[in-house]
């Protein structure tokens, strides 16, 4: 469905048009229209979700088909005998989950700061 061309392009509007339009000044809304609008709609802020759980995002780090590849290739080596190599490629998965835990938790947390 279209929208009408004024409602798409409010962003072209003059500045006059734009401020009738959003019944405000060329300086801004009143203290008194800004609360009465805070009021009625809320504060201009995104929905935000509380961060995931440090253990909820290294478990994450194993859903890959990667990792499972390597999961099962740990377990043909221990089945085959060879428990150096198979012990080898579980440090490696280990290690990579904690790097790409630390990484994402880093990311969620600077993210959240941005949003606060």
């Amino acid at each position: 469905m279209q929208r009408k061309q004024t409602e798409a392009a409010w962003h072209f509007l003059a500045l006059g048009d734009l401020t009738q339009r959003l019944d405000a000044t060329e300086h801004g809304l009143s203290e008194g229209e800004a609360a009465a609008r805070l009021t009625e709609y809320g504060p201009n802020k995104l929905p935000q979700k509380p961060p995931a759980a440090l253990w909820q995002i290294v478990v994450r780090q194993f859903r890959s088909p990667l990792i499972y590849i390597l999961a099962l290739a740990a377990i043909g080596s221990v089945a085959i005998g060879d428990v150096k190599d198979a012990a080898f490629i579980a440090g490696v998965l280990v290690l990579n989950a904690l790097i790409g835990a630390y990484q994402e938790w880093r990311a969620d947390q600077s993210s959240h700061a941005l949003c606060s």
